[in-house]
Formats: C-alpha cells, structure tokens, sequence
C-alpha cells in the first residue's frame, strides 16, 4: 500500500510540475476515450482504490505504517492543490468457480479520508 500511495504522490506532482508528463498523460486518456475537457488542475482528483474481500471501512483495514503514509502523501498532494479520495472495491467469492477465485463487484465505496495515523 505505501507503494501506491507513493505513485499518487509522484503521479501529482509531475501533473503538476512537468507539462510535458501532463501533456503525455492528457494524450493517453484521450486515446483510451477519456474525452478532450478535463477541466482545470484543482478540479482534478487523486484516486486511491483498493480491492478487498474483507469486510469494514478500507482506512481501517490498512496496517499502522500504511496509514502513515496514506496520511503524509494525502499532505504532500492536497499541498498540490489535487483531491484525494480512498475508495474501497469489495470483491466477492465467485460461487461458480472451481477454483474459489474471486471477483470484483461493480460496487465501489468512495470517501475523502481523514486518515490519523
């Protein structure tokens, strides 16, 4: 998790600070249909979503350090000017495998989070 959290961290500040990375990324998401507006950067928001099968709010199934990090690179990206929002994916057990694999629900859980580490 602190791995990802850290990406959302990088991710903001090169949207931020490079034009060319932005320019590159806006490129992207037009090609996979994203559109052409995506509005002004302090409209933007960083997403954190993390699948789980476990049951509860995902800001407190997340281990001590963690959260750390989740709260430290919440700071350092709304600093940016960006939103952050913590979604939780809840998956569930597929009962027609054979395997018990899971799969996601189309269900997703999104808030803003007031993480204490």
């Amino acid at each position: 998790m602190i791995h990802l959290f850290e990406q959302g961290q990088v991710s903001a500040t090169l949207l931020r600070r490079n034009p060319t990375y932005r320019e590159f990324v806006l490129g992207k998401l037009n090609e996979a249909g994203g559109g052409t507006d995506y509005g002004v950067e302090n409209d933007w928001t960083v997403v954190f979503a993390i699948a789980t099968g476990r049951p509860g709010p995902i800001k407190e199934l997340l281990p001590f350090f963690a959260r750390a990090s989740l709260a430290a690179n919440l700071d350092a990206i709304t600093d940016k000017g960006f939103k952050v929002v913590l979604a939780k994916i809840d998956m569930v057990q597929n009962p027609w495998s054979r395997h018990g694999s899971a799969r996601v629900t189309a269900t997703v859980n999104a808030h803003t989070p007031a993480v204490e580490a």
